[in-house]
C-alpha cells in the first residue's frame, strides 16, 4: 500500500447510482491531489457509508470549457450544474475510471468513527490511511 496513494471522496448516492450503472465513468472536481490511484467513495445521504471504490486511469486538469467538452458527457452532470458547480475556477478537474468495485459489507460512518474517532466525511478529499484501508477492504 505505501506505493500508492488512496483518497476519500463524498459523492452524491444519485451519481454513485450513475457510476455503479456505467453511465458516469469520470468525476469532475474543482481541486484533486496528484499521485492518487485509488479513490473510495463515501455517499453521504440517505445511508452515510463507504460503498467502494474505483482504481484512477488517468486525471485531466483543463480549462472549465475545454474539460466540458472532454468529459461533460461521461460526467452525469447537467451543463448548468457542470459549470455553475466549477463557477469561480479557472480550471477543473475530471477522473477518470473504468471500474467501480462495490466494497462487499459498506461502512457505514458509526463504524469508521468507531475505529477513528475524530472522523469527518470529507468536503472535498482526505488521505486514506493504511489502518483505514485495511477496515475499508476487510
Amino acid at each position: 500500500m505505501a506505493d500508492r496513494r488512496s483518497i476519500l471522496i463524498s459523492i452524491r448516492q444519485k451519481y454513485v447510482e450513475c457510476i455503479i450503472n456505467g453511465e458516469k465513468r469520470a468525476e469532475i472536481r474543482r481541486i484533486f491531489p496528484d499521485g492518487v490511484s485509488r479513490v473510495y467513495v463515501y455517499v453521504p445521504t440517505p445511508k452515510r457509508h463507504v460503498i467502494g471504490f474505483f482504481e484512477v486511469k488517468e486525471v485531466h486538469r483543463l480549462p472549465i470549457a475545454q474539460l466540458w467538452e472532454q468529459a461533460g458527457r461521461i460526467s452525469a452532470l447537467s451543463q448548468d450544474y457542470f459549470f455553475a458547480y466549477l463557477s469561480g475556477k479557472e480550471v477543473g478537474a475530471s477522473i477518470h475510471f473504468d471500474e467501480f468495485t462495490v466494497l462487499p459489507h459498506s461502512i457505514p460512518l458509526a463504524e469508521l468513527r468507531r475505529h477513528f474517532p475524530k472522523f469527518h466525511p470529507p468536503q472535498s478529499f482526505m488521505y486514506v490511511s493504511e489502518d483505514m484501508e485495511t477496515l475499508l477492504l476487510k
